[in-house]
């Protein structure tokens, strides 16, 4: 993997282990929670398959999202 590639990683923290998640994929992951914040296990498993992840790390990922946005709506 080239140096370049590296400076586009963003790093979440899924379950303990250090995931890293290529930007163009965190980009499309986040245009489909705009789309639809709560997908089903079919679309769970297609977006995994996209990213490279398993599809626990992608439902926990979209369940940390909405929270996030919660937390952002009551403040």
């Amino acid at each position: 993997m080239c140096l370049q590639m590296y400076s586009q990683l963003i790093f979440y923290y899924i379950n303990r282990p250090l995931i890293f998640i290529f930007l163009y994929l965190y980009s499309s992951i986040e245009r489909f929670f705009k789309n639809c914040p709560l997908p089903n296990k079919n679309q769970q498993n297609q977006l995994a398959r996209e990213a490279e992840l398993e599809p626990k790390q992608v439902r926990i990922w979209f369940q940390n999202k909405r929270t996030q946005i919660k937390v952002i709506l009551i403040i």
